[in-house]
């Protein structure tokens, strides 16, 4: 299940949703994680709901529906359906996370991302077999290479390391820094690499997604507090 949700399914939906839509947009909807793990949580019954927490989600999910409402006039690279797709891998991810919590203490951080990242590469060869075999590899020019090995290396092997690392060590609180962080970081990364022109509909967009984790993030502390002793 963690290989199915947390690598196959949300690598995917990621790189298929990033292709249709902006990076900044994949950016804000990706942080959309801590909320979504609260939403999730609510839905299996590991938490409770309440008015602040509901307002919290309702104002972050509320950013990304004028994300994908104003967008679609603007001309810019962003879709609805990309949009949805990494949306649909957000959800995945939070999954991924709420159940990895459940089994981190009992095993070596490396060896369970170990297992994790063979099944889930194992779970992807029917989606990825066929574009493998007819892909025209000597045309694939040499900073693809390094990118990819950026991707792998930094972007799965570490990141996922850390990651498994932080939920048994990082204290909730600056877990939720290093959430708010994000969208930004993506702002200004977008910018400078990818030449992405950030509009006011889109400021407005992002600072809702961070109230809405703001606002969820204050409320969810006990929640974070079981998970961390669960």
């Amino acid at each position: 299940m963690l290989a199915s949700l947390g690598i196959t399914g949300n690598q995917l939906c990621f790189v298929s949703g990033l292709a249709r839509t902006s990076v900044l947009h994949a950016g804000l909807i990706a942080a959309l994680g801590p909320v979504i793990v609260l939403g999730v949580s609510i839905l299996m019954r590991v938490e409770g709901p309440s008015l602040p927490k509901l307002t919290g989600m309702a104002l972050s999910f509320g950013g990304v529906v004028l994300l994908v409402t104003q967008k679609t006039r603007g001309g810019t690279q962003a879709s609805a359906l990309g949009d949805l797709i990494i949306f649909v891998g957000t959800v995945a991810f939070a999954i991924y996370t709420i159940l990895e919590k459940r089994i981190a203490g009992r095993y070596d951080d490396l060896v369970l991302n170990t297992f994790v990242f063979g099944l889930g590469a194992v779970l992807m060869l029917p989606f990825a077999a066929l574009p493998v075999i007819t892909m025209h590899w000597t045309h694939v020019p040499v900073r693809a290479w390094w990118g990819l090995a950026f991707l792998v290396i930094c972007g799965s092997v570490i990141a996922y390391v850390i990651y498994a690392f932080a939920l048994n060590e990082l204290a909730a609180s600056k877990v939720a820094v290093f959430s708010y962080l994000q969208p930004i970081i993506v702002a200004v990364l977008a910018i400078v690499f990818s030449g992405e022109h950030i509009r006011k509909m889109e400021i407005a967009a992002g600072a809702l997604v961070l109230l809405g984790m703001y606002v969820s993030g204050r409320t969810s502390r006990r929640y974070v507090h079981h998970l961390a002793h669960s």
